[in-house]
């Protein structure tokens, strides 16, 4: 159950044509197969709203339920998703692309929006600084030293996200497919931080976390 106290944000998600014109343009040029065609405006508006109808579903649950167990509120009211062809999703400015169906957007989205939960909060936040080195530092205090940056910002993020998958949403079968998406490339941070969630308990892991951002206020 939502409440105002919460500050559940308003998620608006929205394709950028600009962003199509400036950049999807130049990133096809360069990276596109021969013979393939990059997504049309109306091609890329219609998935836009596929995704908004697919993350309604889900919206009001998801975002309470990721603040719950941190003690944590979204310090923004309003969260802007820019939508736009060959973008990798980021979560500052929150941008992702169009290789994912509705379903796994939801996905997609919720990691995303776990990060920013994460960094700007109502007891702490990074806005504005070129790197977080207060949550860096407390983050390896908690899992180690010898895990490169990315991966050790992503332990959080997926502590949080298996909660969400297991005890919120009760699908399994979502933090599977998650995994899998990485689990050819041992290497990757996302498989790493993946792992070290697996080999711990995560709710022990946002347990923690809470009591840093506690400290954090």
């Amino acid at each position: 159950m939502t409440t105002d106290d919460q500050k559940i944000p308003k998620i608006r998600i929205m394709f950028s044509w600009l962003l199509y014109n400036e950049a999807s343009k130049v990133l096809h040029q360069r990276y596109a197969k021969k013979g393939e065609k990059l997504m049309s405006y109306e091609a890329c508006e219609d998935w836009a709203e596929k995704y908004r109808q697919e993350w309604t579903k889900y919206n009001d649950t998801i975002l309470a339920d990721m603040c719950q167990p941190l003690d944590l509120k979204f310090r923004q009211s309003d969260i802007e998703v820019t939508l736009a062809p060959w973008f990798k999703p980021i979560s500052q400015p929150l941008i992702i692309g169009y290789n994912y169906g509705a379903d796994e957007f939801v996905d997609i989205l919720t990691h995303e929006l776990i990060h920013v939960l994460l960094t700007d909060n109502n007891k702490y936040s990074f806005w504005g600084k070129t790197f977080d080195d207060v949550l860096v530092t407390k983050w390896k205090k908690l899992f180690g030293e010898d895990h490169d940056s990315n991966t050790l910002l992503h332990i959080p993020v997926h502590a949080v996200h298996k909660y969400i998958y297991l005890d919120v949403l009760h699908e399994e079968s979502r933090l599977e497919r998650d995994q899998k998406w990485y689990e050819n490339d041992s290497s990757s941070p996302y498989f790493q931080s993946w792992r070290y969630v697996d080999g711990h308990d995560y709710k022990e892991i946002i347990s923690q976390l809470k009591e840093q951002y506690s400290e954090l206020k």
